[in-house]
């Protein structure tokens, strides 16, 4: 994870601008930590029940997830996901972001909410 170029400050007051993208403008790409990840999609089939509500905001990465959470059909184990997308802080994500957007309309998942700030 690239930490906030403030993360010098106060890592732990700062942590919440890092990001697993290296070219968020607000990021050093050389300060870094390694973290543990998990895969969202098999956590909440492990829960084996229907989640309530869903908040992501991951910093940019969340087109990736979201994908994923719609092509294996787990976006139906959730009744609302509410994402915070970066594309307005970060130009590189506005194409996937808009991809995203659209296959949500094309759907029909009225359960995921990409408006989220």
């Amino acid at each position: 994870m690239y930490l906030h170029e403030n993360s010098g400050e106060d890592e732990i007051i700062w942590s919440t601008g890092s990001s697993l993208l290296s070219f968020k403008k607000n990021v050093l790409s050389e300060k870094y930590v390694t973290v543990e990840l998990i895969d969202l999609c098999e956590f909440i089939q492990s829960l084996n029940q229907q989640i309530r509500i869903l908040k992501l905001d991951v910093e940019g990465v969340e087109c990736p997830i979201l994908r994923k959470i719609i092509s294996t059909g787990i976006s139906k184990k959730i009744d609302h996901t509410f994402v915070e997308t970066h594309d307005h802080k970060i130009p590189e994500l506005i194409a996937e972001t808009n991809a995203l957007r659209e296959l949500i309309k094309n759907r029909k998942l009225g359960n995921i909410n990409l408006n989220w700030t």
